[in-house]
């Protein structure tokens, strides 16, 4: 059939080190993912928009990351027999996470071609 659908994810963390009991680096409080999605079968198309929310953050002993949301669209089409062409954009709204990784991505694009065989 195809169709409209929502789905949402969500996970609590409490992460800590076993022998020290301290909170570990690097990992969020939560992370939060709804999305968005549409398929129509007849004519191959597939779509979705994902929000994702991430908390706060420790970074260092002394350095703590606010939490931060980003959007992702993702577009796909099924071509010839097993073929598929997709493409989307993350990061949206070029939402500015202050998080070491991400500093500097911004919003960008991607492409494709896939083969799906079986």
């Amino acid at each position: 059939p195809g169709g409209f659908s929502i789905a949402e994810e969500a996970m609590l963390l409490d992460a800590e080190d076993s022998n020290t009991g301290l909170e570990l680096f690097n990992r969020p409080d939560f992370v939060n993912t709804v999305k968005l999605a549409y398929i129509h079968e007849k004519l191959g198309l597939k779509a979705n928009f994902r929000i994702i929310s991430t908390g706060e953050q420790l970074l260092s002993l002394n350095e703590k990351a606010d939490g931060y949301t980003v959007c992702n669209l993702h577009l796909s089409k099924n071509m010839a027999s097993g073929f598929r062409l997709y493409g989307g954009i993350n990061n949206l709204f070029n939402a500015d996470p202050y998080f070491r990784q991400f500093e500097g991505t911004g919003t960008y694009f991607y492409t494709g071609i896939a083969l799906d065989y079986r």
